[in-house]
């Protein structure tokens, strides 16, 4: 029986909305294999999706869907956690993989067989972003009755040192079905933390710290996938190499990368030419060299 899969993201005001559609042509153009495309928007969010977005994005076979973030979900605003919601969001077909919207296919790109029966697929996240010189991982697995775990993670950037589970929650396959599903776990435990565990700097750092937690907590497996998954390339200086998966977060930093041209122009014919007024920020990034 073949693996139904579906890739979503989250588009929330002009910028996201553009980069969904370049994700959305990108997947059409370099993933191997069928698949379905689910962009959400939040609601309340960043204004509506206006109609020639919704066109745009029906024409790269991509589904608007909406999303419903109660007011009190968060003890402050935390729209980090609107990747939870997607994740929540009921679809049919065997494994859910999220993007983070400034991401773009950038090789062939195979996504079935990622998530292991019962658990994630995730990478690590580049740099020790929280707790890499205090006591917060200790007292945050304390919070929850459990010991720091002994295994570790190689991170990706810098000195690639070995760290505590961390993963960048840009990129994430898990299994779809029966409850209880991963989603709402990551969900419960990232709400725990938000209101109940007194810990520094919790944004925007809350879904990454809650991701390992949730794993541990409910001996969800983790399959540790290597950086062609998620590249980051901000504060980079190009290099060949064979990602397939590129994490470029803001659009001058696709300046002097070879992949981001092929994918604009890919974007316009599958559009017929026509960009929506809200791409117009690609084709700024695409001019415009990366500052700082």
């Amino acid at each position: 029986m073949s693996e139904c899969v579906t890739a979503f993201f989250v588009i929330d005001g002009p910028d996201m909305a553009a980069q969904g559609l370049l994700l959305a042509s990108s997947l059409r153009a370099r993933v191997v294999h069928d698949l379905d495309i689910v962009a959400y928007a939040p609601e309340p969010g960043n204004g509506a999706i206006p109609d020639d977005l919704r066109a745009a994005y029906d024409r790269l076979g991509a589904r608007v869907e909406t999303i419903a973030i109660p007011a009190d979900t968060w003890k402050k605003p935390f729209p980090h956690g609107n990747k939870i919601f997607a994740c929540l969001a009921p679809r049919d077909g065997d494994t859910g993989v999220f993007f983070d919207t400034d991401m773009l296919i950038g090789g062939d790109l195979d996504l079935r067989g990622l998530a292991p029966e019962g658990g994630i697929a995730a990478v690590p996240e580049g740099k020790p972003t929280w707790g890499k010189t205090n006591e917060r991982w200790p007292r945050a697995y304390a919070h929850f009755g459990m010991e720091v775990p002994t295994e570790r993670v190689r991170l990706t950037r810098g000195r690639r040192i070995e760290f505590y589970p961390y993963y960048n929650a840009g990129f994430l396959a898990f299994r779809e079905g029966a409850p209880p599903a991963f989603a709402r776990r990551w969900f419960d435990t990232a709400r725990e933390i938000d209101w109940n565990l007194a810990i520094a700097q919790k944004r925007p750092w809350l879904d990454q710290i809650a991701l390992p937690l949730t794993c541990a907590r409910f001996g969800i497996p983790v399959n540790v996938l290597d950086e062609r998954y998620n590249y980051s390339i901000s504060d980079r200086a190009f290099e060949p190499n064979e990602a397939a998966v590129i994490h470029y977060h803001r659009f001058a930093h696709n300046h002097g990368w070879p992949f981001f041209a092929p994918a604009f122009d890919r974007l316009v014919a599958d559009l017929g030419g026509q960009l929506p007024h809200a791409a117009a920020p690609l084709r700024e990034g695409l001019e415009q060299p990366a500052h700082g």
